[in-house]
């Protein structure tokens, strides 16, 4: 059987609930289901990014943090598709992954978001200009 929670005291006190199955003294962010230390949010970074987006290629656009964290900021943000004769918005993407394929379409997007980058990546899309627009949120402590 696997530890599961983790209650430190002192300069580094903290409460952690890993996924099941996992080691919680093991365990990385991705593996954790509570981690104190998230608590509370410091507002890190906000900016945008584009990508010109090609049929049946693949495209990517990547932000530096200019400093490396202890665990990847939390990423809230929204993509755009723009006209490239004017620039205008054409439709808007919530803040999840997004694909279509079938019909002869393959179109996507993905932003991944480590600790010293954000990548914007995107593949289709037939022209159209993608712009990412975003918010990064690094835990206070830990």
């Amino acid at each position: 059987m696997v530890q599961r929670v983790l209650i430190q005291g002192g300069q580094s006190a903290a409460m952690t609930v890993s996924l099941p199955g996992i080691e919680v003294t093991t365990a990385d962010c991705n593996q954790t289901c509570f981690d104190s230390r998230w608590s509370g949010l410091t507002p890190f970074m906000k900016g945008t990014v584009q990508v010109n987006g090609v049929n049946g290629q693949n495209a990517a656009a990547s932000v530096g943090f200019g400093q490396t964290l202890d665990a990847p900021p939390l990423f809230f943000g929204y993509a755009q598709t723009l006209s490239p004769s004017n620039g205008q918005p054409l439709g808007d993407f919530g803040t999840t992954p997004y694909m279509l394929r079938g019909n002869g379409i393959d179109e996507w997007f993905y932003v991944g978001v480590g600790t010293s980058s954000l990548t914007f990546m995107v593949n289709g899309w037939g022209g159209s200009i993608l712009r990412l627009t975003f918010s990064l949120f690094k835990r206070t402590s830990g």
